[in-house]
């Protein structure tokens, strides 16, 4: 007997009343995030995002799918992921990076999620950093800036009293602290460890010294500045640190793509570094002696300047080809709660983005983070760009490491003025891009 279209329906219906009709469960939605490490502990970030997406996941429904991507091969990962279109949903990053990509049309603005968390004033000016073209194309998720570490117990033994505020101070007291310990005839203890390899940290410690001086690395016209009389003589200052005074420990233009000198510093064979202040909370765990005999100051300025650093205003995007917009949106609400906030200061050792979270309990729990508050606060703190501000050219830079070449060129040789030669014409072919 053939049953008719109707007796079928009322069958149907009857088994699902009664629960005998099984139908295939919905899949469930799985967010892809794409995390660059910005903690000292991969065990600990791991635990704390393990924890932070389940939460997420009874709350909502939704799974999250996290993928590291190391710093060294992330850039080369965004950029093939936009070409090619096939994006995550949500990727951590830094400021210029995102707005490049933002100028590509690659990313949401996220305005609405900067309202929804309270607006631009429970941030602090580094905000300038994370808009362009009258948008907000990241929520922050990091603060913190370069610092001047040095170890207290090798001041006092070389009779120094106070961490350098000036160049012509940071030199002398640099001299005074590289010393042959052995008496082989050279040096085992370095007065300064800076990198000086093809690299995140060169650019970032020389952005750090372009700060603190009169130079810019873009002018206010929009213009790069690096062939200029201000920037040679922070050039010339950094390079002779390393090749002219011979304060700053050999091999440290190896190395690529890494940071030479957190060992360096951490083993006791420099009485300085400059780093990001968060390296604290690395050397209270691998290095504890080191640690308790470090203490922290501003990067050092020259004659006529203030000290400014590089900041790490980094944050989180939602690229505008994501699978799942709204449910993106929805985990970055989430992540930047403040109870998940303040959990995730405390365990990476940056400072929050939102300000209101950096209590003096937060502070005391991370030393290296009080000076920073200060320069934050001054509108000392910068990214690539300095001089002019948020530019999609600036992106390229620093994923090129444009700067920290510039170095490495010098130290193998080229002359100064070859090179701000140049990486000046270079600038500006990268600029005529954007």
């Amino acid at each position: 007997m053939i049953m008719g279209h109707k007796a079928i329906c009322f069958l149907v219906s009857i088994a699902l009343f009664l629960g005998l009709l099984v139908l295939p469960a919905a899949a469930a939605t799985t967010i892809d995030f794409w995390y660059t490490p910005w903690d000292p502990d991969p065990i600990a970030a791991k635990m704390y995002f393990d924890n932070l997406f389940s939460r997420f996941e009874k709350e909502t429904g939704v799974k999250v799918r996290m993928t590291v991507v190391p710093w060294a091969e992330v850039y080369r990962k965004w950029t093939t992921a936009i070409e090619s279109g096939t994006v995550p949903d949500l990727s951590t990053g830094g400021t210029e990076a995102g707005i490049q990509f933002a100028s590509k049309g690659a990313l949401e603005p996220l305005d609405d999620v900067i309202e929804w968390l309270g607006g631009p004033n429970q941030y602090y000016s580094t905000l300038c950093w994370y808009k362009w073209n009258g948008h907000y194309w990241l929520v922050p998720y990091i603060e913190g800036a370069w610092v001047l570490m040095y170890r207290k117990d090798l001041f006092a033994k070389a009779g120094i009293n106070s961490p350098p505020q000036t160049w012509d101070e940071l030199l002398t007291k640099a001299q005074k602290l590289t010393k042959d310990l052995n008496g082989d005839g050279k040096s085992d203890q370095w007065g300064i460890a800076l990198p000086y390899n093809d690299s995140y940290a060169t650019n970032q410690a020389l952005l750090s010294f372009i700060a603190s001086s009169k130079a810019r690395e873009i002018g206010e016209d929009g213009h790069p500045a690096i062939n200029t009389p201000e920037m040679k003589k922070v050039v010339q200052f950094y390079v002779d640190l390393y090749m002219k005074y011979r304060v700053v420990p050999p091999g440290v233009e190896g190395g690529a793509g890494t940071n030479p000198v957190e060992p360096i510093y951490g083993n006791g064979e420099a009485a300085m570094m400059m780093s990001y202040g968060w390296l604290g909370s690395l050397y209270s765990q691998q290095y504890p002696d080191v640690f308790k005999n470090t203490g922290y100051g501003v990067i050092p300025h020259t004659l006529g300047a203030v000290s400014g650093s590089y900041g790490a205003t980094g944050g989180i995007w939602l690229f505008s080809k994501a699978p799942h917009k709204k449910e993106a949106k929805e985990l970055l609400k989430f992540m930047m709660r403040d109870d998940n906030l303040t959990g995730w200061i405390k365990m990476c050792g940056w400072l929050s983005p939102v300000k209101r979270l950096n209590t003096p309990e937060i502070l005391k729990m991370q030393p290296w983070n009080k000076s920073i508050v200060n320069l934050l606060e001054a509108g000392r703190v910068v990214r690539n760009g300095v001089g002019y501000g948020a530019h999609p050219a600036n992106g390229e830079v620093e994923g090129r490491y444009i700067l920290s070449k510039m170095i490495l060129d010098i130290v193998n040789g080229m002359s100064l003025y070859k090179a701000l030669d140049k990486y000046q014409r270079i600038y500006e072919d990268i600029f005529a891009k954007y």
